[in-house]
């Protein structure tokens, strides 16, 4: 096993495509680098919905396969699926292969494999353990989501856009900010789950982010759990004014974040 993962600290701002320069040499150089951050993304990707296990217990999980003592089997399972999932959709965007409604189902199954199920209302039930749509209307935060019966159609043409813009040249903002209104709208819209926290929409919205990132070979941007309560206020005022902007700003500032920490602390 490599040395065990440190939390940021914080340090100097450096411009971000230096930060990008310097974060894909250093994944050129070292294949544990990019080991190391998958299991990072993977930790706070898991602690954002709950997970109690502490970034180096997820790094022995994933490393050793060891457990974390009086820490939640289910959350020890919610960490080794979301690994998996992030796993299939870096080698989608390694193929350079548009996304459609069944892969993303596909990864949203292998995200809830063990911690999902049969969610049942009066009417009608779902199982977000098969990536299966909501079936009922649900609340997202204080306001609604996209009605149930919208569901696939907003997928639809959420992907189709995202398929469409995803081909063309980018510089590397546009590709970052075309990453970061995905992940919004994936939120807004609702998909998967009764709406809690824990229902996996976070978790998949992450690794829709990271699809779009990794097919333009940029580096792969996450929330840090200890900015949820920042996460949580921007994601309120998008949907407030239905408008990205407030998110995408909030993601920008994490992005900085992981960068300016991943490539300070490898020296």
């Amino acid at each position: 096993m490599g040395t065990l993962i440190s939390e940021p600290s914080g340090g100097k701002e450096t411009p971000l495509p230096e930060l990008i320069r310097r974060y894909k040499q250093l994944s050129a150089e070292s294949d544990q680098f990019a080991i190391q951050s998958q299991i990072i993304h993977t930790h706070h990707s898991t602690a954002i919905d709950g997970c109690m296990l502490s970034l180096t217990e997820t790094q022995l999980l994933l490393e050793r396969g060891l457990t974390a003592c009086g820490k939640p089997f289910r959350h020890h399972e919610m960490i080794i699926d979301y690994h998996l999932a992030q796993r299939r959709v870096l080698a989608l965007a390694n193929e350079r292969a548009p996304i459609n409604r069944v892969q993303l189902q596909v990864i949203a199954a292998q995200v809830m494999r063990r911690t999902g199920g049969t969610v049942k209302s009066i009417v009608d039930s779902f199982n977000t353990a098969r990536g299966e749509f909501r079936t009922f209307d649900t609340m997202n935060g204080m306001t609604p989501s996209v009605e149930a019966r919208k569901v696939p159609t907003a997928i639809d043409d959420l992907l189709k856009t995202v398929n469409t813009i995803l081909s063309e040249p980018k510089t590397m903002r546009q590709v970052y900010e075309l990453s970061f209104e995905t992940y919004y709208q994936l939120m807004r819209i609702h998909p998967f789950g009764e709406g809690t926290l824990a229902d996996g929409n976070g978790r998949i919205a992450q690794l829709l982010m990271s699809y779009i990132q990794h097919f333009h070979r940029l580096p792969i941007s996450l929330v840090y759990v200890e900015d949820k309560d920042a996460y949580c206020n921007a994601l309120t005022k998008a949907r407030k004014s239905r408008k990205p902007q407030p998110m995408i700003e909030f993601m920008y500032g994490q992005l900085v974040k992981y960068l300016t920490f991943e490539t300070n602390s490898a020296h």
